[in-house]
């Protein structure tokens, strides 16, 4: 991320090391700011934003009321996949054929502004 430094007459730029490597990793944000630290704050909130996309799971189970948007669901025995996951989006359905179920979208937990509670 860029800044101008009006006292100096200067462009600065502002890297924030993330957990992503290789091409495509790179994540260019066109703001202003208005000093390193705005640069920094604002580049490093963008970054966590853009990461919590960076894996994303989607689930059909049998149907629980119990599960809800919002909440955190662990999940073991799928290797990789094991740990916490933030639910973003739940749909419960009924069918005669398929009886009671219930659809999940979830994202990887642990960034700011995700639910505190388990599930």
């Amino acid at each position: 991320m860029q800044y101008h430094d009006s006292m100096k007459d200067e462009v600065f730029e502002v890297y924030i090391k993330g957990g992503a490597e290789g091409p495509g990793s790179d994540l260019v944000i066109n703001q202003k700011a208005d000093n390193a630290g705005d640069a920094r704050i604002q580049a490093q909130k963008k970054l966590r934003d853009a990461n919590k996309r960076e894996t994303t799971a989607s689930l059909i189970l049998m149907g629980d009321i119990r599960k809800a948007a919002g909440n955190n669901l662990t999940i073991a025995g799928f290797g990789e996949f094991d740990g916490k996951w933030f639910t973003e989006k739940v749909t419960h359905s009924v069918s005669p054929s398929g009886g009671f179920k219930t659809a999940l979208e979830m994202r990887t937990a642990g960034s700011s502004g995700d639910a505190a509670g388990g599930g």
